[in-house]
């Protein structure tokens, strides 16, 4: 999977906003001190969780890892996350279907989860 450059951009706003992530194998996420020596064979900073426990080693621990990575939620995972949320499943569609038109799905889910993370409510 490649990440564009506005997606890596929304995954740190939705970082910094405060989204709920529990790592683990199967999900995407961004180097974003540049602490991994070895390079990404996705893209630059990009890893897969597949060993996630060589990335705990890696990090010293898992809020070692949490606070030096961002996550990079697949839309799957990003639909899933909305659900979690308690977005409402007509919102989500909305969401999906401007995406769609956009060409970029990815990058709407995204902008809808962040304005619904912790730090963004008031």
């Amino acid at each position: 999977m490649k990440f564009t450059r506005q997606q890596i951009e929304r995954a740190i706003d939705l970082k910094k906003g405060g989204i709920p992530w529990n790592p683990g194998v199967g999900q995407y996420a961004l180097d974003w001190h540049g602490i991994i020596k070895p390079a990404s064979p996705f893209q630059s900073g990009v890893y897969f969780f597949l060993d996630y426990p060589c990335f705990i080693e890696y990090f010293g621990s898992e809020a070692s890892l949490e606070n030096n990575m961002v996550w990079l939620p697949t839309l799957e995972q990003s639909i899933k996350l909305a659900g979690e949320l308690e977005l409402e499943p007509a919102s989500i569609r909305r969401t999906l279907m401007a995406g769609i038109d956009q060409g970029d799905e990815l990058s709407t889910m995204y902008e809808l989860i962040r304005r619904v993370c912790p730090s963004s409510r008031h």
